[in-house]
């Protein structure tokens, strides 16, 4: 979809990246939660049994769900299920890099379309150290490239249902 910049996905590849980031998590449990695709640069869209959709930015290892904290219980399941869906043309996909500039084209221009099961990864993660550039990232295959990701270092609940975006706990164990 969009040359590459969002990728629907078969939900049972990704449950050990989110048993990695989700393992021992409270409120959201990898076992009741599922992917249904990722951005060109890893931003996963899963669908929580409990609170609807959660969004995994693997490269800021940040997490929001917006259901968590404030709670539309009248909401029918799949109308927000198509919300989600609906969305993934969006622009917000395309990560911008440490200046401030979206990367997508960029990286189209430096290394062509993204293959089906593909991402644009960094070679130093940035929990390691590496910078969110262009010249730090690559097309590699998406499950392998989470994976490292999901390990490199923890990730941060965010709540984005207040203009300030506040980082509320670590996610996990």
């Amino acid at each position: 979809m969009a040359a590459g910049l969002f990728q629907f996905c078969n939900p049972e590849d990704y449950q050990s990246v989110l048993a990695l980031i989700l393992g021992g998590d409270e409120d959201l449990k990898p076992e009741r939660t599922h992917v249904l695709g990722f951005s060109a640069f890893g931003e996963i869209v899963a669908w929580n049994e409990d609170y609807k959709t959660i969004k995994i930015n693997m490269l800021y290892g940040r997490v929001s769900c917006s259901e968590l904290f404030s709670p539309e219980p009248d909401m029918d399941s799949e109308i927000t299920l198509g919300i989600a869906i609906g969305n993934v043309n969006a622009d917000s996909y395309d990560n911008p890099d440490e200046n401030g500039k979206p990367m997508f084209k960029r990286l189209l221009r430096a290394h062509g379309e993204l293959e089906v099961g593909q991402i644009y990864a960094p070679k130093l993660h940035p929990a390691l150290g590496g910078p969110i550039t262009i010249d730090n990232l690559r097309p590699a295959g998406a499950l392998a490239a989470m994976t490292i990701a999901a390990q490199a270092g923890s990730f941060t609940l965010y709540n984005t249902t207040i203009p300030a975006v506040p980082a509320v706990r670590d996610i996990g164990a």
